[in-house]
């Protein structure tokens, strides 16, 4: 018999950022997505969640940079819609959301994120969204702003003074 066949795959390491005191706001971020979306983020999508979202003692992020590489039509997009949602509901952030050259892709991205934010509890936060193409946008009342632009020479023109930048 080939032990290795057999063998149970080691389980998932989290390896956190320099400076990183807590999880709790990823904690808060995936409750939020689960409840909204209704998905559920397995083991590996929750650990990339939360080195993402981990946060010194100042309540700053503990990495100012994260990235993922994963094939496409992998649970990537559920990660980043985590962190994204989070950013705009709770945080009132500024995201730039970019994809590769591909309209139809950015508008599916935000359509995505739309049909989570249509939810009853949430539907009065939205006070304006752009589905035009190559100017995809939602506003916040809150003041948190998501654009999806693609990574032309001009795709992020007129954006300025963003909390994230999302390279998808």
């Amino acid at each position: 018999m080939n032990w290795l066949l057999d063998a149970e795959p080691a389980p998932a390491l989290l390896v956190l950022p320099p400076g990183a005191a807590s999880l709790d706001e990823a904690e808060a971020a995936i409750e939020l997505w689960e409840h909204y979306s209704g998905k559920t983020l397995d083991a590996t999508q929750r650990l990339t969640v939360q080195v993402m979202m981990a946060e010194t003692s100042s309540g700053r992020w503990a990495a100012a940079t994260t990235g993922r590489e994963k094939p496409r039509q992998n649970g990537k997009g559920d990660e980043i819609e985590v962190v994204e949602l989070w950013g705009l509901v709770q945080r009132g952030e500024a995201i730039l959301h970019t994809v590769h050259d591909a309209v139809l892709l950015a508008s599916q991205t935000q359509q995505r994120m739309l049909a989570v934010l249509e939810k009853p509890d949430l539907r009065q936060r939205v006070k304006r969204k752009w589905k035009g193409t190559g100017q995809q946008m939602i506003e916040l009342r809150n003041g948190g702003t998501i654009w999806y632009r693609t990574r032309t020479g001009g795709g992020g023109r007129g954006v300025d003074d963003i909390d994230r930048l999302v390279v998808d």
